[in-house]
């Protein structure tokens, strides 16, 4: 799940109920965090399949 941490809101966090407490900070922007997803989707879309 995307999130805005409300004390410091120019950042996106990644998160996921798993981890506890822990996140991962994804961005400045939705859109920062999207393109870095679309990014490491699109290198593992772009591996040749054995």
């Amino acid at each position: 799940m995307w999130a805005v941490k409300l004390e410091t809101p120019d950042t996106v966090i990644l998160w996921d109920a798993r981890w506890g407490k822990e996140y991962e900070v994804v961005g400045k922007t939705p859109l920062d965090a999207w393109s870095q997803g679309k990014s490491d989707y699109d290198e593992i879309a772009d591996e040749p399949v054995a």
